[in-house]
């Protein structure tokens, strides 16, 4: 074959004219783009991510600030993102910190040493004797703490001292400390645990000064740490950037960043673009960081930023902030008041661009007053919408630029080639919006566009060597090349072609069938052409001729189809998809049900609906399972066994007319030999297959409902795990991060089983906020082991086996609030609650659209769940609904 011109230079010329033509699409190139694309050699390619998605906030899967109330707004959701709250080193990093000691060096303090002396047993100088509360904390801790938390309440069951700091230990000791072994409920009242506090501050060193950034500290006595955004990147402990508009993602491999913002500081967001992150109305304080000494060329950058429209940096320098090359530059802390839901922050260019490494939100919390407050409520994202907003006429969010995933290209392939997937061509992973492969947060990095060309390589040449699998062409000439371009480009464009686009392809073809004089060259390179193009590769939707109403634009009849296909076939519009978009019958609703119901009915259908389900239920791969190790190689015959089931028993439900609700209660399996070991099932089938995985009852079996099943219980193999994922996949609550320094190794483990261990958990104040609000809902699974196999009792720490209490409790979840006993009552209360079913239609929105709704999207998700419930509730009924929304059939324009 012939030699292709490089491929970096012709895929980013098409790269950049396709985004060109897209921005405008967008209404607007944003200006500082035009002035980067001059002065930033990095940047060719990255004009993709400029119209990128602002969705609504995504779930983590950490744990929250445990002795504050998030204030829950329950159409907002939250991120919770920690990094130290107390760090000293301003020697290196210019830091304000959400909680400043006033002393840090003793040696060169001038005022006396009176605060640093430490003062046990009473043997203190005069001058600095402990005053009557202290003393009596310390005979009341001697005689009631100091057994379960050592001599100075850092040890032992657990560590005291970090509420101490955060000024909550008041509170938690007197609604906690009574189940301690060595209290009454009438030992200790707040007074008591008052005099406790000043005895451990005292001996501990902790009677300093604690900087509350806020004046109302009579109502409001401490702040949290509620995200943090790690701009331009993505890693295991920051929030990954999101919640942009506009501007690149951007990093240097050999940059060196130095401190403990680190990692942080790896990345950035450049040009001009803004953030509006969801969080509820409240008061918060924001710092920005930057990276100093990151650029690697003579470019200077002046910039702007406003804050809820007020401006916080005018012409601000990094390379002249007081801070050392290589460290991170954090801004004082600027007091912002959200009241629409959203915290707005702009990065304006004055010269140059403008960038930003991280951002951090503070959030005021109140006083925790009792276990309700140091317990936070958990935020729910927007999951009911209003049907009251499509009083406002249609309305959809900014989608942004969506890259198709592996799963898509692999199932275009099928449907383009008549050929098996490529496995060969070795893409990346895909990107995560939520729980779904969603490719929209980066631009194609330079290894992502070589392996795309790669792999078009290996495809043209494949499918010009079988062309007769795929295309009806009597004799390889230029006629057979302008069916290719005409059919071919159809399919892969997801759109008839324009008359240019088939003048150029044409020509490229008849240029390189000449220079090799053979049509195969031709068409290969051809083929290769259009699989590399960003109008295969990217789902565009830039029809500038639709009009634009209130920044809403309606889609045309080849995007709603495209929109179609990507969504229940994951992959191509049919012909007969085609024809209904070339002959206008994709204008209603009722149309786009029309063709959604025949999809649906498609075998191809099946695959997606299987890809749906595996991704909520974060159910991984036998391949990936192999490759991480976790499990013994022994457990991946009855691991395969189990997740084999969850799919096939889905699609028979699904494809039977089943429910949501019937996922909780679905008595039916498909198990092959080592899938009956599992579940102990000694029964006949009721149907046979071929595979060997046949089709069982399993009433009397305790494997009632999906969640009972390996597939499930293997993925999310312990009580924190399981309970975690019913909060945020099935309920859509939000769990935001730990708090920063928290450390399980203190805790005791000897002679506990796992449900006591948890249980410590949930009492011990550094990690009740958020163990109290999965584990006791995971207690429910401890019948199943990790690979989901049923057990009668369970191995405590020291080995004993101990009998297994499976009492749950559903715990601040509204309607859905009380105990239960084992999975299967669990599962019949969570099939029975509203927020269940929104949460889980709510999940199909994102599957579909390829982003989490916003505000913009209150009615689509109202309308949604109207469709579903009246038109019977099924699954199909659900996958249906989400085509019959506002959102699925319009766009929103980049300028707004």
């Amino acid at each position: 074959m012939r030699q292709p011109i490089k491929c970096h230079s012709l895929i980013n010329i098409i790269v950049a004219l396709t985004i060109i033509i897209f921005m405008n699409g967008c209404n607007e190139l944003l200006p500082a783009e035009k002035n980067k694309q001059q002065q930033d050699p990095q940047s060719v390619n990255t004009q993709v991510d400029s119209c990128t998605d602002i969705t609504a906030v995504t779930n983590r899967n950490e744990c929250p600030e445990t002795q504050t109330n998030s204030e829950t707004k329950t159409q907002t959701t939250t991120q919770t993102i920690s990094v130290s709250q107390t760090e000293t080193e301003t020697e290196t990093e210019t830091v304000t910190q959400t909680m400043t000691v006033s002393q840090t060096e003793t040696n060169t303090n001038t005022q006396t040493n009176t605060e640093n002396t430490q003062c046990e047993n009473n043997n203190c100088p005069d001058d600095i004797k402990p005053n009557t509360d202290i003393a009596e904390g310390q005979e009341l801790y001697n005689s009631m703490c100091v057994a379960c938390h050592d001599e100075k309440g850092d040890g032992g069951r657990a560590n005291l001292l970090p509420s101490i700091k955060d000024l909550s230990f008041v509170s938690i000791t007197n609604l906690t400390m009574p189940e301690a072994p060595l209290f009454k409920p009438t030992d200790c009242d707040r007074t008591c645990a008052e005099k406790i506090k000043a005895y451990l501050k005292r001996i501990n060193k902790l009677d300093i000064e604690i900087y509350i950034p806020f004046d109302s500290r009579d109502e409001f006595n401490s702040i949290t740490q509620y995200a943090v955004i790690n701009a331009g990147g993505s890693d295991d402990f920051y929030f990954e950037d999101d919640f942009f508009l506009g501007g690149t993602a951007y990093k240097i491999d050999d940059f060196d960043p130095k401190g403990h913002l680190k990692e942080l500081i790896l990345t950035e967001r450049r040009g001009d673009f803004k953030y509006a992150i969801p969080v509820p109305d409240s008061e918060y304080q924001v710092q920005i960081l930057f990276a100093n000494g990151y650029e690697q060329d003579p470019i200077q950058n002046i910039f702007h930023v406003d804050i809820e429209g007020s401006r916080t940096l005018s012409n601000f320098e990094i390379s002249k902030a007081n801070v050392k090359n290589n460290y991170a530059y954090v801004t004082d802390q600027f007091d912002v008041t959200v009241s629409d839901g959203e915290l707005n922050i702009d990065f304006i260019p004055s010269l140059g661009y403008a960038k930003v490494s991280g951002i951090i939100v503070y959030k005021k919390m109140p006083l925790c007053l009792d276990l309700s407050d140091c317990v936070p409520e958990i935020d729910t994202l927007p999951i009911q919408g209003d049907a009251a907003a499509c009083t406002n006429g249609v309305d959809a969010s900014f989608g942004g630029l969506i890259r198709i995933n592996n799963e898509q290209y692999q199932n275009t392939l099928r449907d383009v080639f008549n050929t098996h997937p490529h496995k060969e061509s070795g893409f990346s992973i895909d990107e995560f919006i939520g729980n779904f492969k969603v490719n929209t947060k980066h631009p194609m990095s330079n290894i992502q566009i070589e392996n795309n060309w790669e792999a078009a390589e290996i495809i043209a040449q494949d499918a010009i060597k079988n062309l007769s699998n795929w295309m009806d062409c009597p004799n390889k000439d230029d006629a057979c090349a302008d069916k290719i371009i005409d059919e071919i480009g159809l399919k892969l464009y997801r759109r008839p072609l324009t008359q240019d686009e088939k003048l150029r392809l044409k020509e490229l073809y008849l240029t390189v069938k000449s220079e090799q004089n053979n049509f195969d060259e031709g068409a290969q390179y051809l083929l290769v052409t259009m699989l590399v193009s960003p109008n295969f590769l990217y789902q565009l939707e830039m029809d500038l001729t639709q009009p634009i109403n209130n920044h809403v634009v309606k889609l045309n009849q080849y995007e709603i189809a495209s929109r179609l296909a990507s969504f229940i076939w994951r992959s191509i519009p049919d012909d007969v998809l085609f024809e209904a978009a070339k002959t206008n019958q994709l204008s209603s609703k009722l149309q786009i049900k029309t063709q959604a119901e025949r999809m649906l009915a498609d075998p191809k259908a099946q695959s997606t609906i299987s890809s749906f389900h595996t991704q909520w239920l974060g159910i991984p791969k036998m391949e990936d399972i192999v490759e991480d190790g976790w499990f013994d190689e022994e457990d991946y015959e009855p691991l395969n066994a189990g997740i084999e089931d969850v799919s096939r028993t889905i699609l028979d439900l699904v494809f039977s007319g089943g429910a949501f609700q019937d996922l909780f209660s679905v008595e039916f399996g498909y198990l092959n030999e080592a899938g009956k070991a599992l579940y102990d099932v000694n029964a006949q089938p009721i149907e046979t297959f071929e595979d060997g995985f046949n089709k069982y009852d399993l009433a009397g079996f305790k494997r009632k409902g999906i969640l009972t099943r390996g597939g499930f219980l293997s993925s999310s193999f312990d009580s924190t795990r399981r309970g975690k994922f019913v909060r945020q996949r099935l309920l859509c609550d939000v769990i935001p991060a730990a708090p920063a320094g928290i450390s399980t190794e203190t805790l005791d483990t000897e002679g506990k089983s796992p449900r006591e261990y948890f249980l410590e958990l949930i009492t011990n104040p550094d990690c009740a906020g958020c163990h109290s609000l999965m584990n006791p809902i995971g207690f429910g699974f401890d019948h199943y082991d990790e690979v989901g196999k049923w057990i009668d009792q369970i191995e405590s720490y020291d080995g004993t086996l101990r009998d297994i209490d499976v009492t749950g409790e559903f715990f601040a979840v509204g309607e859905l609030n009380q105990t239960f006993e084992g999975a299967e009552q669990m599962q019949s209360i969570l099939a029975s609650g509203e927020q269940t079913q929104a949460c889980y239609s709510y999940q199909w929105f994102v599957f579909a659209n390829g982003r989490k709704p916003n505000t913009h999207d209150d009615c689509s998700i109202a309308q949604s769940l109207q469709f579903s419930q009246a038109a019977g509730g099924s699954i199909f009924d659900v996958i249906i609904s989400i085509t019959q929304t506002d959102a699925f059939s319009h766009r929103r324009t980049q300028s707004n």
